[in-house]
């Protein structure tokens, strides 16, 4: 992305204003980076939970649902 914004061509400058569009339309706000952030180290902390607990085979410690 940065050769396309260090570039000073009329196509770099088409493609740079159509990236600048596309992050505009999915991350509208300036606190959107952080929200990216904290979404994604809450699916790893996620994702790491359940492979830690599958591979040591955890005991549930909570009853069972009747």
């Amino acid at each position: 992305m940065r050769r396309i914004i260090d570039v000073a061509s009329p196509v770099a400058a088409v493609e740079r204003r159509a990236v600048v569009a596309v992050q505009r339309q999915i991350a509208p706000d300036p606190n959107s980076d952080a929200q990216l952030v904290e979404i994604s180290l809450a699916f790893a902390t996620t994702v790491f939970t359940n492979v830690f607990n599958r591979i040591n085979d955890t005991e549930i410690d909570f009853p069972a649902v009747a």
